[in-house]
């Protein structure tokens, strides 16, 4: 099985913006500094239906696994598991071809992460995540959440320096 080996998103072009635009930026301006912490939340379900077809929430496991165990890996897993995605409506994330995408990715902690996907680990995380975005009326993804401000990166990524740079000034 052949697996694309890019670091671009190229299944979805607003991901790539989001991912290699405004997120290391970001990363840069405001993670390291150590101002802001960056948290990944895996938005599984739509309207209580997969959000990208029948596997999703296979694949959710595994990047929250990645996420956890190989943090440094992470967006190579990410980028690799989009560009190798399938049409959502045939199976295209199982634990054996999530593995191959992981191993490509340069992922660490491998059996733990097979482990992960197997046992369903996240099963909780996911369904707390799924609480809140009903709760915060998320209606697509990707969002930045800030306080009580959301944000969609892909249409105004100025918009988030301007909330972060605000929610740390009113810390202070």
């Amino acid at each position: 099985m052949h697996f694309v080996n890019r670091t671009a998103v190229a299944c979805f072009p607003y991901l790539d913006s989001a991912v290699e635009g405004y997120l290391q930026t970001i990363i840069e301006k405001f993670v390291r500094p150590g101002d802001v912490r960056l948290a990944f939340r895996e938005v599984a379900y739509d309207e209580g239906e997969p959000f990208h077809g029948p596997d999703e929430l296979t694949a959710a496991h595994a990047g929250l696994s990645v996420w956890n165990h190989s943090p440094s890996a992470y967006w190579s897993f990410f980028a690799r598991m989009f560009a190798n995605q399938q049409s959502t409506t045939e199976s295209w994330a199982t634990t054996d071809r999530l593995m191959q995408i992981v191993k490509v990715a340069g992922v660490s902690n491998r059996d733990k992460i097979r482990q992960d996907i197997k046992n369903n680990a996240y099963q909780q995380e996911i369904k707390a995540t799924m609480q809140k975005v009903h709760e915060l009326e998320l209606g697509a993804v990707p969002r930045v959440v800030v306080g009580k401000s959301i944000t969609a990166p892909t249409v105004d990524a100025g918009n988030i320096e301007d909330q972060l740079e605000q929610a740390i000034a009113d810390k202070k």
